[in-house]
C-alpha cells in the first residue's frame, strides 16, 4: 500500500510542476534593469485571451483526474487481484465423500403402484 501512495504522491508532485511551469514569469534581462539601447517596439507575442487560458487549465485539470482515477483503479485491480491470488492458493474444505456408483444401486423405496391395481386385487379387472 505504501507504494501505492508513494506512486499517487509523484503523480501529484509531477502535475504540480506541470501547472506551475505552465505560468510564465519573465526573466529579469540585463536591458530591462539598464535601458541604455531602446528596442523597437514590436510584442513579444500577442496578449493572451484569459478565457483560451482558463479553457487550457481546465482541460489540464480533466487530464489530471482522468489521469488520478486511473491510477487508482489499476491499484484497486492489482489489490483485488493480489487477495483473489492468495484466496486461490488456499486449500478447499475437506468434503464427505459420497458414492460416485450412487446410481447403480436399487432404490430405497421402490415406487408406487397405480391405485387401479393395488386397490383391488382379488376382484376382477372389468
Amino acid at each position: 500500500m505504501t507504494a501505492l501512495l508513494r506512486a499517487l504522491c509523484g503523480l501529484m508532485i509531477g502535475l504540480l510542476a506541470v501547472t506551475a511551469s505552465a505560468q510564465e514569469v519573465d526573466p529579469v534581462r540585463v536591458d530591462d534593469v539598464t535601458p541604455a539601447v531602446t528596442e523597437p517596439a514590436t510584442p513579444a507575442k500577442p496578449a493572451e485571451n484569459p478565457e483560451k487560458r482558463l479553457r487550457a487549465m481546465a482541460g489540464l485539470a480533466a487530464l489530471a483526474g482522468i489521469a488520478i482515477v486511473g491510477v487508482a483503479l489499476l491499484a484497486l485491480i492489482i489489490i483485488w487481484g493480489r487477495r483473489l491470488r492468495r484466496l486461490n492458493r488456499q486449500d478447499l474444505p475437506e468434503a464427505p465423500l459420497k458414492d460416485e456408483l450412487w446410481f447403480l444401486k436399487p432404490p430405497k423405496n421402490p415406487p408406487a403402484e397405480s391405485s387401479s391395481a393395488t386397490s383391488a386385487p382379488n376382484e376382477p379387472n372389468h
